[in-house]
């Protein structure tokens, strides 16, 4: 009997675990894939590819001056997208400029578009591919901003004839213009100012001729400065009353435009008419003398600077209405 019963259990056991299809009873509905997802992605050993050895990433493109992968034109410090130049206006500079082939075989120069006047480039004798910028900016450069004078010109790249023909069948279409600016900062000087007025005593009836130059460093001789007279009254005393002299000051009507001198100042004529004061002095009550005063301001006409004369003292005698 008791053996009857354990071969039931068996067969019952061995029915159990066929309807699990060998799983966990508790887990009869699992999806093998789910619970072991490797088994999609599964390759056998020797259906495995070869490995695939990895490409080295390519190398960054070449950056060149300008925008040609055939030749560039640079100064010695610099390697910009374009050519900035300073210079100081009435000092000579040279600047250094560099110019490179990327290909052999290339015989080239430089040619120079649009320069100011004065200004030259050349290439330096003993250095292939070295040229010079040489210039000593004028001080008349004319331009809207006072302090710095912008400019701008082209230099070219050219292939000779010298090059073979299908080295130079590669710059076909190329841009060869290479862009400069110019920077140009004025100078600082003021214009300075000498007014050839006559010493000693004036007499109130004659007419005396004088002259005032200006040497502008900023505005040189291609545009005159603003000259003015004026009267700047000091300190009244009893002993020395003071008029204005300025108003005594006409331009010359036989040389009413300014004359450039031989050491390149501008030369002002103008008459003083002493009368014009003595007249207003004995208004006032004088009798024998006056003594006046004024000023000479000159402006460039190019920058903001200005300077002004030393006072200038001028002694009347009066002769009508005099008490002698």
């Amino acid at each position: 009997m008791g053996r009857q019963f354990g071969l039931v259990n068996s067969i019952l056991l061995v029915a159990a675990l066929a309807g699990c299809n060998g799983h966990d009873p508790g887990r009869r509905d699992s999806d093998p894939l789910k619970e072991y997802p490797d088994l999609k992605t599964y390759i056998p050993p020797s259906q495995a590819p070869a490995p695939v050895a990895p490409t080295a990433a390519p190398p960054p493109p070449r950056t060149q001056v300008f925008k040609s992968q055939l030749f560039d034109v640079r100064t010695e410090q610099e390697s910009q997208a374009s050519l900035v130049l300073q210079f100081v206006a009435g000092e000579r500079s040279r600047h250094v400029l560099k110019m490179r082939t990327f290909v052999d075989r290339v015989e080239a120069t430089l040619k120079a578009h649009d320069l100011p006047p004065g200004a030259r480039l050349t290439e330096a004798p003993d250095q292939k591919g070295t040229w010079i910028l040489d210039w000593a900016p004028p001080f008349d450069l004319v331009g809207p901003r006072l302090s710095v004078w912008e400019g701008r010109f082209q230099i070219e790249y050219v292939v000779t004839n010298k090059t073979p023909a299908a080295e130079a069948a590669l710059f076909k279409g190329e841009d060869r213009l290479v862009p400069v600016m110019l920077l140009v900062r004025r100078t600082s000087q003021q214009p300075i100012l000498t007014v050839n007025f006559p010493k000693g005593s004036l007499n109130e009836t004659q007419a005396v001729p004088f002259t005032v130059d200006v040497m502008d460093p900023v505005g040189g001789t291609k545009r005159a400065p603003d000259v003015f007279i004026t009267w700047e009254p000091e300190t009244l005393t009893a002993e020395k009353k003071l008029f204005p002299g300025h108003q005594a000051v006409v331009r010359d009507p036989q040389n009413l435009k300014p004359k450039v001198q031989p050491n390149g100042s501008w030369r002002f004529s103008y008459i003083y008419k002493p009368w014009i004061v003595a007249e207003e002095a004995r208004k006032a009550g004088l009798k024998d003398e006056v003594h006046a005063e004024f000023v000479v301001i000159a402006n460039s006409a190019i920058s903001d600077h200005s300077s002004t004369s030393p006072t200038q003292a001028v002694h009347i005698k009066m002769n009508q209405g005099s008490g002698k």
